[in-house]
């Protein structure tokens, strides 16, 4: 017994030094790292929030000039829309470098260290020897059940969706999923921790998890939200018998929590969703509000998906039926990249014909993964039908640690929870991307980690559950390899670089006055008038908004000329306005000699009403969406009584022959 002891230590020990070693050992196989030196990303568009967090304030910058890609004017400044958990995951190592004369920390190293963390969790949770006895098949030697427990580690640290991340071009949307997988995992093994000893330590700390997740990415607020579920039905069905204690007296004990400071917990997660929506109301001027429908973007063929994100769109109205096609064949069957041809069709079996704004460039799942999907939940919803109350003899003081089919029905449940209401997001979200699907990752991988857990505990024979474990290893083995080679076909460059590459980056000054940015008139050629469907107009101390336009005779001419009927046609009641997020009144249309005189009423919030604004227009209904241009020339665009308006130069009159 005591050799038995020792080898079981020494296996511990092994198993916490390859912790060490396998994250960087991913991190270089997937190419993120390629050479000695370079762990720094080639464009680092999470380093000026770190910047601003060290400095103490949450803005990058108080002036237009500092107004880039995909940032917003937002709040009195310009806000990035990424989130600050990612930030705040990395301030500690920035603070850390500055202390010894450094200016940037490697960011590609950052994400070892918190890859090696939830490794070490992984292994704490899952593969331990400790709790091989209680937890593990007790048919089978040691050796045999750490060699399984392994695999199951092995599921979730080398989930196809982490391999295609880590091997794409690890842009600023790529690494916030890095994080959103990472976090969403250590969530999950933080629920199968507590699952197994619903201690009060366990349930803060989950509560608290569980709270934090959106800062990193709005859609872990699903998981946060199955994790508190899973996690009070965990202490419901722990709760004191009712042959035992018949009328207990408390209420909290009929209901699974022992005494009020179990209601920390929910206090925990309530707290962080409250901090969040303090940080939004400071950053978008809107609790409620990331940032997705005030960032402003530099590209004509984005402008579709700012007008669906800001007015409307026709994706809103699709069918149920069309849009769950469009959403299986972008998760499960084979896609063409799309490489910027973001309006492109046939992309994969499924998808609508009705205008959408897609992005196709990573690789997603494949039916296998369907399959374990579907079979996972299929054995939960067994092992729930199934499931007996607890024994008379179970005390909430000295639970019982969790049986492995209890810990099945219980994870399976979680990913579940966590899934469906990401399907129903991204059924009507008006743009979509291969990426978006990666959300579900946790989720499908905690699926599989339950299916394979569940059924080498089930097998009795050792030979057979060896034969289980080898079975999912392969299949973790080939789609780690077609993550690996689909990346060579996607949009990708060299990701990581030098420290003075990032340096020199970062440097680079931008020109222009501090209250100008190239953003102002984005959609809007203001030398000839034409405008597309959305016009983006910084406008300043706005006390109303007043529209010059005349028909754009060429556009209609060019139209009648192809044969089309079906055209957007110079109707000004259709035109919209907003400042920010509030919509602006219509106060009257009024025919010109030129063309018409659109006037809007000045925004009614104070936050709106002084100081730089971005205004968004939109010229035409959703329903013509896929038009270019516009039927209409913008003349001018005027805000207040004082400032001179923006104009497009007068025409030039003609001179008699």
């Amino acid at each position: 017994m005591l050799k038995k002891l020792k080898f079981l230590k020494r296996i511990d020990w092994l198993g916490l030094y390859a912790c060490l070693v396998v994250p960087f050992i991913l991190l270089i196989l997937s190419g993120l790292i390629p050479e000695w030196g370079s762990w720094y990303s080639g464009v680092d568009w999470y380093r000026p929030q770190v910047t601003a967090l060290v400095e103490g304030h949450t803005n990058l910058g108080t002036t237009l000039s500092s107004l880039q890609h995909d940032n917003t004017w937002s709040g009195g400044g310009v806000h990035q829309v990424w989130g600050l958990g990612v930030p705040f995951l990395r301030l500690p190592f920035e603070f850390m470098y500055r202390l010894f004369g450094f200016e940037v920390f490697p960011d590609r190293l950052t994400i070892g260290f918190w890859l090696f963390c939830v490794t070490f969790w992984g292994y704490r949770v899952v593969v331990s020897t400790k709790g091989l006895p209680q937890t593990g098949n007790s048919g089978f030697s040691p050796l045999g059940n750490y060699f399984l427990r392994v695999i199951a580690l092995l599921l979730l640290l080398f989930f196809p969706v982490l391999i295609t991340l880590l091997s794409s071009r690890m842009l600023v949307f790529e690494e916030a999923l890095v994080y959103t997988y990472l976090y969403g995992i250590a969530e999950a093994l933080t629920l199968l921790w507590f699952i197994r000893k619903p201690r009060l330590k366990g349930w803060l700390i989950l509560s608290a998890v569980a709270g934090l997740g959106a800062f990193i990415r709005p859609t872990l607020l699903f998981y946060g939200a199955a994790s508190m579920l899973v996690g009070a039905l965990r202490l419901f069905l722990n709760r004191p018998h009712p042959v035992r204690d018949a009328a207990p007296k408390k209420f909290l004990i009929r209901w699974g929590l022992p005494g009020y400071s179990w209601l920390w917990g929910p206090f925990l997660f309530l707290l962080g969703g409250g901090l969040l929506f303090l940080t939004n109301l400071k950053r978008f001027d809107d609790g409620f509000e990331f940032g997705h429908k005030l960032n402003v973007q530099w590209s004509d063929q984005i402008l579709g998906s700012m007008y669906s994100t800001r007015f409307d769109c026709p994706w809103q109205d699709e069918p149920m039926i069309s849009a769950g096609k469009e959403l299986f064949g972008l998760m499960y069957l084979p896609t063409k990249f799309n490489n910027g041809s973001w309006y492109e069709q046939n992309l994969f079996p499924g998808q609508s014909s009705t205008f959408r704004w897609r992005d196709i460039y990573l690789r997603t799942y494949d039916l296998s993964v369907l399959a374990l999907v579907l079979c996972s939940f299929t054995a939960g919803a067994v092992v729930w039908l199934r499931q007996k109350p607890n024994p008379p003899e179970e005390s909430i003081d000295e639970p019982a640690p969790g049986s492995p089919v209890e810990e099945m029905g219980y994870l399976v449940l979680w990913s579940f929870l966590a899934a469906m209401p990401l399907v129903w997001f991204y059924l009507w979200t008006p743009v979509i991307t291969s990426r978006y699907m990666l959300d579900f990752g946790p989720a499908f991988a905690l699926a599989i980690f339950a299916l394979y857990e569940w059924g080498y505990r089930k097998i009795k024979k050792h030979k057979w559950a060896i034969l289980w474990g080898s079975l999912f290893l392969v299949w973790l083995l080939a789609e780690a390899a077609l993550s690996l080679s689909s990346a060579e076909h996607g949009p990708r460059w060299r990701t990581s670089v030098s420290r003075s590459a990032a340096l020199a980056f970062s440097r680079i000054d931008i020109p222009g006055s501090d209250n100008e940015t190239r953003f102002d008139g984005l959609g809007w050629n203001k030398e000839n008038g034409t405008a597309q469907a959305i016009v983006t107009v910084f406008v300043h101390d706005a006390e109303f908004l007043e529209l010059e336009l005349e028909t754009n005779q060429s556009f209609m001419d060019e139209m009648v000329k192809k044969g089309e009927t079906d055209y957007p046609k110079p109707a000004p009641e259709v035109i919209r306005a907003k400042i920010g997020l509030e919509y602006l009144e219509r106060e009257s249309i009024t025919k010109t000699d030129d063309g018409w005189k659109v006037r809007f009423r000045g925004p009614q919030r104070k936050v709106y009403q002084s100081g730089h604004q971005v205004t968004f227009l939109a010229l035409i209904t959703k329903e013509y969406l896929g038009c270019r241009y516009t039927p209409w020339l913008l003349k001018s665009v005027r805000w207040n009584r004082t400032d001179p308006p923006k104009t497009i130069p007068p025409k030039e009159p003609k001179t008699a022959s």
